[in-house]
């Protein structure tokens, strides 16, 4: 009777492990979500701020707990409704699985179920579409001003057969024991914004706009993949093969801690230069 109800139980765990999302549930913090809405949000033009402001206005995308009031609000709202009924499907638009090891291109790695950049580029034509509902081009405005900042997310474009880093835990210099993505999703995002991290962050959008603009989603994934090749995997005290994981959780530097602030300030810089230029774009056609 035990047997079998025990290897009932490890049956139904090891399909629940094979259906999972292989990356972090969530992304960067919702903190760091609302302060690149907030700087796009200020790059916007008069006209495709009216728009963004009368699509919030509708409350055509609320759900119970997850409400849109404002821009800064629509850029958490894909975290919030990603495990309520009619968006499970969406917990794969977050992240694609680009390899940091070898070449690869964008296109090689988005798989059947859909990836970042294949939902960027739905949700920018439904957005673009007037012929859509309110509802349906306003949860495209929340996907965008979510997805973009995700894809600077240097663990949401890479993988080392790890599920993005999640495979990966990490003791921090303050005693937290994060795996790699969520030190990377919260952790140092949020000592990147402490103190002056903000004020900072607005002063490179706008030392660094004309430089950030153009480019495209490949481009962009591919800026973040080599970030993490080079530093958020490169730096860590250990080398670690396609797959391997360390016997004992890894011991993360002050060092490390402090280059990455740069690091993910010109991410969150970068990311809300170019959620504007593509919403001034998408909303004016």
């Amino acid at each position: 009777m035990w047997s079998k109800i025990a290897r009932d139980m490890l049956l139904s765990l090891a399909i629940w492990m094979l259906a999972a999302p292989t990356q972090s549930a969530f992304a960067w913090s919702g903190d760091a979500h609302q302060l690149v809405a907030d700087l796009a949000y200020e790059r916007l033009t008069p006209a495709a701020r009216s728009e963004a402001d009368r699509l919030i206005a509708t409350q055509s995308a609320n759900v119970e707990g997850c409400m849109i009031e404002n821009f800064a609000r629509a850029s958490t709202w894909p975290d919030c409704v990603r495990r309520r009924s009619g968006y499970t499907q969406t917990a794969p638009y977050h992240y694609i699985n680009v390899p940091i090891t070898g070449s690869t291109t964008v296109q090689d790695d988005c798989q059947e179920v859909g990836c970042i950049r294949e939902a960027i580029g739905r949700y920018e034509r439904t957005l673009a579409n007037r012929r859509a509902s309110d509802r349906e081009r306003l949860e495209a405005l929340a996907f965008l001003a979510h997805l973009i900042a995700d894809l600077h997310q240097p663990l949401h474009v890479s993988n080392n057969c790890d599920r993005g880093g999640n495979a990966i835990d990490l003791i921090l210099p303050s005693g937290a024991t994060p795996d790699l993505h969520e030190a990377w999703d919260d952790h140092l995002a949020r000592n990147a914004m402490r103190g002056r991290g903000r004020r900072a962050i607005a002063t490179l959008v706008t030392q660094n706009a004309t430089r950030w603009s153009g480019g495209d989603v490949e481009a962009w994934s591919l800026e973040g993949n080599e970030i993490a090749r080079s530093f958020a995997y490169g730096a860590l005290p250990v080398r670690l093969a396609c797959g391997e994981t360390p016997d004992a959780p890894l011991m993360i530097s002050n060092a490390y801690v402090q280059q990455s602030v740069p690091i993910i300030r010109q991410q969150l810089a970068s990311a809300a230069v170019r959620l504007s230029e593509l919403l001034n774009t998408t909303l004016s056609r």
